[in-house]
């Protein structure tokens, strides 16, 4: 059996959960709405957080908030000094995105590829960004012989929720990729494209370097990832609760497949390139932030565990 060749295939094919309901864990994760007024701030090339502080305060995850995975071989530990990140999560309304910023500190930065294909990133430090827009759980991420036909693997990878790749350095300029058919082609899907996606990334130093990307994605129901605008965008709006997942490997030595320091997740769950149940559950809050909420990032969390029960529901 052929499988497309990224992290999530290497690292966890070997551990399987029941497939289930409901996404993974009992926190809730609160991704804030981004006022129309200020979207037009977001500048995704400047390298810069400034504006995403300004906007959505202090960071929706950091470090902390990840475990490293149970399954890696190698025996590894969080140490700040080797990787540290802050991470901000937002959505809008009006344009149905959600927008991503992660800036990192990487004792050892690798990134010596384009990510126009997006399968050659092992070995490069990464962000792999999963979304599932309906919150319908479920396979996802198919192998080809999945199906009677090819062209019917085309329609249903990747379809009911997606799996991005985001880079901080393109040489090709594309910062961000899409683990379904149009990445497999070896050509940006048009979903990775502007009026449904963007990103920009920079890198800063070296040992330890300083990097930053940025991006926005379209959450689809059913992407028809040669033409988005046939496929059913995710409907989007305050209280809703969506499934998402945010992994990131840390390569100490590029290309080689021996030296995976780390592998980062929320979820802590194989195969979450193939399982959408296997996501954490973020909610989606209105654009109103009390000083007392936006004081710290557990503030944030007890405000959206205010909404509804912990587990939600669909």
């Amino acid at each position: 059996m052929v499988r497309p060749v990224f992290l999530g295939v290497v690292v966890f094919l070997t551990l399987e959960v029941g497939v289930g309901d409901a996404h993974i864990g009992s926190r809730i994760y609160p991704i804030w709405e981004v006022p129309d007024v200020e979207l037009s701030t977001i500048d995704l090339q400047d390298g810069s957080v400034a504006e995403w502080k300004a906007i959505l305060g202090p960071p929706t995850l950091q470090a902390a908030d990840f475990s490293n995975s149970p399954t890696i071989p190698w025996d590894g530990s969080y140490d700040a000094a080797d990787l540290t990140w802050s991470m901000w999560l937002g959505w809008s309304s009006s344009t149905g995105r959600l927008y991503v910023a992660i800036e990192k500190v990487d004792n050892e930065y690798m990134n010596e590829f384009a990510l126009g294909n997006p399968f050659q990133f092992p070995g490069n430090d990464i962000i792999e960004f999963m979304v599932d827009g309906d919150h319908s759980g479920g396979e996802y991420g198919f192998a080809p012989d999945c199906c009677d036909t090819q062209e019917a693997w085309r329609r249903v990878h990747d379809s009911q929720a997606q799996h991005y790749l985001a880079i901080a350095d393109a040489p090709d300029q594309q910062h961000l990729g899409y683990v379904g058919y149009g990445g497999a082609s070896f050509a940006p899907s048009p979903a990775t494209s502007w009026p449904y996606a963007d990103a920009g990334g920079t890198s800063l130093g070296k040992g330890p370097t300083s990097s930053v990307i940025e991006f926005f994605v379209t959450p689809f129901d059913s992407l028809v990832w040669e033409a988005p605008e046939r496929g059913k965008v995710s409907m989007l709006s305050p209280g809703k609760i969506i499934g998402f997942e945010v992994s990131l490997p840390d390569w100490d030595s590029a290309g080689s497949t021996t030296e995976l320091m780390n592998y980062y997740t929320l979820s802590q769950q194989a195969s979450t390139w193939r399982y959408a149940e296997r996501f954490v559950d973020g909610r989606l809050l209105g654009p109103s932030r009390s000083t007392a909420i936006t004081a710290t990032s557990w503030g944030r969390i007890k405000a959206s565990f205010g909404m509804t029960d912990v587990q939600g529901s669909r």
